[in-house]
């Protein structure tokens, strides 16, 4: 086809297409137009008043978070090591801290680790300034110290 011909087919279809849109916005903004019946039909309800029905709970199981603990018949508790939860309070803070990877060999694995801006390499079981390095991952590590263990992200 050449371009006259191409332009004789395509423009009127052009021109119905866009009429047939034009058409359908003003038909929609038109707000003149009733719609039939749109309220939804009353729904009956119940009335409270006419709902009898009684329930009542079993309270006869134990309870879960208390079925460690010994209470005596005077209804105290008895001071059981096993009732006694201690919190430990630490003399030292962490420092920071900051993981930057690690390091695969086909025999070890080493991490990067920054404490207090001094740059490490660490492997797995060794200690670093009081800490212990419990586990390297890839993505995060695992430092421990007297009983704490705390784990460090790697920064992106």
């Amino acid at each position: 086809m050449s371009n006259k011909k191409t332009i004789y087919v395509l423009l009127p279809l052009v021109l119905i297409l866009w009429g047939y849109i034009i058409y359908r916005v003003l038909e929609q903004a038109n707000p003149d137009v009733d719609l039939p019946n749109s309220e939804l039909p009353a729904i009956r309800s119940k009335v409270a008043s006419d709902i009898t029905d009684d329930f009542s709970l079993l309270l006869n199981y134990p309870d879960p978070f208390l079925k460690h603990l010994r209470i005596e018949e005077n209804g105290a508790l008895e001071n059981t090591p096993e009732n006694l939860q201690l919190n430990q309070v630490y003399a030292w803070n962490w420092p920071n801290m900051t993981y930057g990877g690690c390091i695969v060999n086909k025999k070890k694995i080493v991490g990067i680790l920054q404490i207090n801006s001094k740059n490490l390499l660490v492997q797995e079981g060794k200690e670093y300034e009081d800490f212990k390095v419990d586990k390297i991952y890839s993505d995060s590590i695992v430092m421990k110290r007297e009983d704490m263990k705390r784990t460090f992200v790697k920064n992106n």
